[in-house]
């Protein structure tokens, strides 16, 4: 694990800004999506001006689905916290999987599921059977009247939990997040994966650090006016700090300003959503007190770089035709190239759970016994979204 850039002791006076409550929307409060609920649908995607960039995020989360499922083999059964409107379903679901439960905080968005899981039965397993279960769970996963874990039965457990693009909106405080890892590994079966993508913190504070003495990277910041802001045409990033007390590592935050959400007022204006920093390392050593062990943490840019270059030949003829057809890039495509900048603010991780007393080597011969099998799917849930299929 390399030292992280993070480390900081003390906060002068230039080195904050004022946290004003303008044009803010607070994470982890259902109004947080409001306004920006419709799915554009895949044509609507196709017209965005991060379209590459959305497809090379697909691209890593087809990549890690497809080996951690390959890992457990058919009928793994899913847990996937913060899921939104079911981005990764049918990703999933190609999987062979048998059960897949997801939860977010947002009905409207497990709404866009529900309709998301009828179209994929409908146009994808014409010709043949759908065997997977789905529930949705509306929770506040890292809240302290957390639901989950009481709508899901204690003797079900999961093969895979997964959590993409979110895990930074737990990370307000320490006591959210434990809720969140609480819920995590509670429902994970021993031997078994916590894999996820998220900010890489490193790479984003030195970006900020880089403000000041990369005479590059100040030439190159169309955002060089404004403190403690810098990203292209593309992206912007605003902090509103510059130095991180290692004792202060929860709600820290930043406005993300150009991949993020956002929400829009009737004359236009838009209402930025801050998100919180990772401490990666932090985060590492709060999941050891979870039995959570890690055992992959690449930025994009090295996970692209292994999974086509420097895995096993059979992985890359996978993971290269994958990519060759969900990350398609013109020659001297300049956005693309500029969407890299963003790439690179990212990372992949993934944890697994090793019980106190054993170690990850007890459980490279694991077989995995699906625990699932035997739920109950007809209980009458409390939750109207809870058992929508049958």
């Amino acid at each position: 694990m390399s030292n992280s850039s993070s480390d900081e002791e003390e906060i002068g006076k230039d080195d904050i800004l004022p946290q004003t409550q303008a044009n803010e929307i607070k994470p982890n409060h259902p109004d947080y999506y409001k306004l920006t609920l419709r799915d554009p649908g895949q044509e609507g995607r196709k017209a965005s001006r991060i379209y590459f960039l959305r497809n090379f995020n697909n691209w890593v989360k087809a990549c890690l689905i497809n080996k951690y499922t390959f890992k457990i083999g058919k009928n793994a059964s899913i847990l996937d916290l913060c899921c939104g409107r079911g981005g990764d379903l049918l990703k999933f679901f190609q999987s062979n999987i048998k059960i897949y439960v997801g939860s977010d905080i947002v009905e409207e968005l497990l709404l866009n599921a529900m309709d998301r899981i009828e179209k994929i039965k409908n146009e994808r397993f014409q010709n043949k059977k759908f065997n997977t279960k789905c529930i949705l769970i509306e929770d506040d996963l890292s809240g302290p009247n957390s639901i989950l874990l009481k709508k899901i039965p204690d003797k079900v457990e999961f093969d895979i939990v997964a959590c993409q693009f979110a895990l930074h909106y737990h990370f307000e405080s320490e006591e959210r997040i434990r809720q969140f890892l609480k819920n995590v590994v509670t429902k994970l079966n021993p031997g078994e994966y916590f894999f996820g993508t998220i900010i890489d913190s490193d790479v984003l504070i030195k970006r900020l650090r880089s403000m000041n003495n990369n005479k590059e990277f100040i030439q190159n910041n169309p955002y060089k006016g404004q403190k403690f802001t810098f990203g292209n045409d593309f992206y912007s990033v605003k902090f509103f700090q510059k130095r991180f007390p290692k004792d202060k590592p929860f709600g820290i935050r930043y406005f993300f300003l150009e991949d993020s959400i956002d929400t829009r007022d009737s004359e236009g204006n838009v209402s930025y959503v801050y998100e919180y920093l990772i401490m990666f390392k932090v985060l590492v050593d709060l999941a050891k007190e979870y039995e959570l062990e890690l055992i992959e943490d690449f930025n994009f840019e090295e996970f692209y770089e292994r999974n086509l270059k420097e895995v096993d030949q059979e992985s890359i003829s996978i993971y290269l035709e994958l990519f060759n057809r969900m990350v398609k890039v013109e020659k001297n495509d300049k956005s693309a190239r500029m969407q890299w900048d963003i790439i690179k603010l990212y990372k992949v991780f993934c944890f697994r759970k090793i019980p106190k007393g054993k170690t990850i080597e007890d459980f490279e011969k694991y077989t995995c016994v699906h625990s699932t099998t035997n739920f109950d799917w007809n209980m009458k849930p409390e939750l109207k979204l809870q058992n929508f299929f049958k």
